[in-house]
């Protein structure tokens, strides 16, 4: 075993759970600041529901949800 596999091993386990919903939040965070022009860009119109940043953040909201309440 290699010291950073003992060193992963000995953290405990709420760790990985805030790592997870850590990760996922700055995630769904990030893509909202995705300019207009680029979400957009092969759609035919502008409308809300093909805004794909939106559709990222919905996604994510369960998994956020299941990593925090179920540790």
């Amino acid at each position: 075993m290699s010291a950073l596999d003992a060193w992963l091993t000995a953290q405990p386990q709420w760790v990985w759970h805030l790592a997870a919903v850590t990760l996922l939040v700055v995630g769904s965070g990030w893509v909202v600041f995705v300019p207009r022009r680029v979400v957009y860009a092969d759609a035919p119109d502008a409308r809300r529901w093909r805004d794909l940043r939106l559709w990222a953040v919905v996604i994510a909201v369960p998994y956020v949800l299941l990593y925090w309440f179920l540790r």
